[in-house]
């Protein structure tokens, strides 16, 4: 689940969620400030065997198999930012569908939306599956 904003429901779709990635703005709401691993708890806490914090520029944060991460985004020159949390939550979930372990799913799904970010617009930017395999990610 990709959970932007923290309203009516949305406890309840990460109960029933094996993966549960919010954004920094949802992630505020639920703890009352800036703990995003603690946010990570609170959403564990509900069921989803994995839970995710996107931070934007300042990264993501992340909590499975009873390890926690907090890893800085990719450095890049950012052109525009567009579609980064899109192409964030497809790369998580290609590396998870593919049975990768969680933390190089989040590492891709880190590179990736980084990488939308050196382009003008949404889509531009995408890695295509040649930059992925030269990335290790294939």
């Amino acid at each position: 689940v990709d959970a932007g904003t923290l309203r009516e429901g949305m406890l309840e779709l990460a109960r029933l969620s094996d993966c549960f990635v919010s954004s920094e703005s949802f992630a505020r709401s639920l703890v009352g400030g800036d703990d995003p691993l603690g946010a990570c708890r609170r959403i564990a806490e509900l069921g989803p065997r994995i839970a995710g914090v996107t931070l934007g520029a300042r990264g993501y944060a992340a909590l499975f198999g009873g390890r926690s991460i907090v890893k800085p985004a990719c450095a890049v020159e950012a052109v525009d930012t567009t579609g980064c949390g899109d192409v964030f939550h497809a790369g998580l979930t290609y590396g998870l569908v593919r049975g990768w372990d969680p933390s190089r799913s989040f590492d891709l799904a880190a590179w990736a939306a980084a990488q939308v970010a050196t382009k003008l617009g949404g889509r531009a930017g995408i890695p295509p599956k040649s930059e992925l395999q030269a990335k290790g990610y294939e």
